[in-house]
């Protein structure tokens, strides 16, 4: 397959400009794109990060529905807001659709069509442990995502998304022979009651991650309980506790900022951040 990077992690809102006054100015990230895709029924505001201090570039991507008799209604309507796919950046995305296919992953689109990142095509999450997983090639002379974020939070893009799967090792392995991931390492975090599979594609790194001790009041464990998929996203920031220090001051809940694997980290609460479970990680 021709996958070179996470290009955007999605997440499904009721209200765009509700989730702006997060992301975009709580947060400090711009907006490149935004626009209602009339046959798909939605509105989708791409907000890029261009990567650096060890973080990749990558976009932040807010859909609302217009419609009520779409995908993404109905997704919000059982699920509530939170994260809704990730996008694999492709350099042919006909090409590793076809390949997805041949290898008999379950699909939604077989062949591409016109999406807010380009020419686009998704893999059904039943295939992928949970995962909606977006293919998308974007456009020859696409523009490049502004410098760097201003701001107390300014965040310079993906340090790692993170997926809840009830075997890491094994889910790691499949991934790496369907889309040429590559392992790059194994966690155990005591501290963070988590152990993983950390995959790289390009520099973006996807970890694939169970609880050590399964309990009740363990966000993961919560996860697990209500199936595998999408969990968490870790944003590189410059200064994690001038950040927080930020994010509280407006309201926000933030856990102390702390020195885990050598990295300062803060945990947010999902709720003022529209169902997204978000982790800033010193940069």
């Amino acid at each position: 397959m021709s996958l070179t990077r996470i290009h955007h992690v999605a997440l499904v809102v009721a209200d765009a400009d509700r989730a702006l006054r997060f992301y975009r100015d709580l947060l400090g990230l711009p907006v490149a794109v935004d626009r209602v895709i009339e046959d798909q029924g939605v509105r989708g505001v791409l907000l890029p990060m261009p990567g650096g201090d060890g973080a990749s570039a990558c976009e932040i991507e807010i859909i609302q529905p217009v419609r009520d008799d779409t995908g993404v209604a109905k997704f919000l309507d059982a699920q509530g807001e939170g994260l809704h796919h990730v996008c694999l950046q492709s350099t042919d995305v006909a090409a590793d659709l076809r390949a997805a296919r041949d290898a008999g992953l379950r699909m939604i689109d077989e062949t591409p069509r016109d999406g807010l990142a380009g020419r686009i095509g998704f893999l059904h999450p039943k295939s992928n442990h949970g995962i909606l997983i977006e293919f998308a090639q974007p456009p020859a002379g696409a523009p490049h995502p502004p410098g760097r974020p201003a701001g107390p939070v300014g965040p310079a893009g993906l340090d790692h998304l993170v997926a809840a799967v009830h075997d890491p090792a094994a889910v790691a392995a499949r991934f790496q022979q369907r889309f040429g991931f590559r392992e790059t390492g194994a966690l155990r975090q005591p501290a963070l009651n988590v152990e993983s599979r950390l995959l790289d594609l390009g520099g973006s790194v996807l970890e694939f991650a169970a609880p050590i001790d399964s309990a009740a009041s363990d966000p993961l464990t919560r996860r697990l309980d209500r199936g595998e998929g999408l969990f968490m996203v870790a944003l590189g920031v410059g200064d994690v506790a001038a950040a927080v220090a930020h994010l509280r001051a407006a309201g926000v809940k933030c856990t102390d900022p702390a020195v885990i694997d050598g990295q300062p980290r803060s945990f947010l609460s999902p709720r003022p951040a529209h169902g997204v479970r978000l982790q800033l990680v010193g940069s």
